[in-house]
């Protein structure tokens, strides 16, 4: 006998469906976070994730992975990666982004 042997999912995969359960779940944020973003972006020329998260003091992120999907799409392109610069973040890069022209 034969076994059927299914495909695995790619990480990619993973990542495509966890986005998506964000984008469904945490959509009302997203749609504010987003917002947020693109009025920094064209006072600022550029933004991050840490100028978006400073300005919705008032509605922090649900869950610390919905920030991941605030910049999905192809309104934005990436200028270059930075440190962080909160503290708790102890340096990770985070990229700095600008709206697609």
């Amino acid at each position: 006998m034969n076994a059927v042997q299914l495909p695995l999912p790619t990480g990619a995969d993973l990542k495509a469906d966890a986005m998506a359960v964000l984008e469904r779940k945490y959509s009302t944020w997203l749609d504010r976070a987003r917002e947020t973003a693109r009025t920094h972006c064209r006072k600022h020329g550029t933004v991050t994730i840490e100028d978006v998260t400073a300005n919705l003091t008032d509605d922090p992120a649900p869950h610390p992975n919905v920030k991941g999907a605030v910049f999905k799409g192809n309104e934005w392109e990436m200028v270059t990666r930075q440190s962080a610069k909160h503290v708790a973040a102890h340096g990770r890069p985070i990229i700095l982004w600008r709206l697609r022209q």
